[in-house]
């Protein structure tokens, strides 16, 4: 089945890397760039790319509406990657369906800040335990048990820990919690801003030490959305480096299938 560039990035588990695409199509509209060197080129129907990565080539923020003030709506605009604010991070109200979703969307790793936690609007029955409705649960690790993927999972219920497992087909709704954390933009970048949604976050603090233009407006600490760029790497059959970006939220004119994988 063909995809988009777009549905590709959306759709795309990093833990498959890497990953073998043909070109289907090779029409492309404004918003999508190829670069090879450092030129840009076109891909033609057929062409065969080895995706090795994925990665935010850059941020895009928009202030949120009622947070401007008396001031005109701003378009959106590029915040730097090195940034020097601090943000609280805002729980996103749409929930995931299933722990496959998460683990596709959510990075979840070793670090303090790959330990997302969620909740469940219902009770969850498992073998030797039950997770109670809106109980937040940590999620600690992804690995695989007996051919089996399975997330490493953990509740704090009167001062005792309790771990278990749940499967990448368990279903329902979870959602984030609240996020009482501060965090750094570069944290947010790697860890906090989900694959194939935007992220809302609050600023909280700002250096003055910033040698650079303030992109906001004077005074201002309120919410903004922050849209990630993608820039999928890959390998040409002809061994050459390919880049290819994509904003998540425009549709990009390329259209493949998976041709195989490696």
């Amino acid at each position: 089945m063909a995809l988009s560039l777009e549905e590709f990035v959306h759709s795309l588990d990093l833990r498959t890397l890497p990953r073998v695409l043909e070109i289907q199509s090779g029409i492309y509209f404004e918003g999508s760039v190829y670069e090879m060197f450092g030129n840009e080129c076109c891909l033609s129907t057929g062409e065969v790319i080895k995706i090795t990565d994925l990665k935010i080539k850059k941020i895009m923020a928009e202030i949120c509406e009622g947070d401007i003030g008396g001031l005109e709506s701003l378009k959106p605009f590029e915040l730097p990657m090195n940034f020097p604010g601090l943000f609280k991070v805002m729980a996103d109200k749409t929930p995931y369906l299933t722990m496959e979703e998460i683990t596709r969307t959510i990075n979840i790793g070793p670090s303090r800040l790959g330990h997302p936690c969620f909740y469940h609007l219902k009770d969850i029955k498992l073998e030797n335990f039950t997770i109670k409705q809106g109980e937040p649960i940590r999620f600690n690790s992804v690995e695989e048990i007996n051919g089996e993927t399975l997330v490493n999972c953990g509740v704090v219920r009167n001062q005792q820990s309790h771990s278990f497992t749940l499967p990448l087909s368990q279903e329902g709704e979870f959602y984030e919690c609240e996020d009482e954390h501060i965090y750094t933009l570069k944290e947010i970048i790697e860890w906090k801003i989900p694959k194939n949604r935007t992220r809302t976050v609050k600023l909280t603090d700002f250096s003055n030490k910033w040698d650079s233009t303030n992109p906001f407006p004077e005074d201002f600490y309120g919410t903004l959305t922050l849209k990630p760029v993608y820039e999928i790497q890959g390998v040409l059959k002809c061994k050459y480096l390919l880049r290819m970006v994509s904003y998540v939220s425009m549709h990009c004119g390329v259209w493949a299938r998976e041709a195989f994988r490696t």
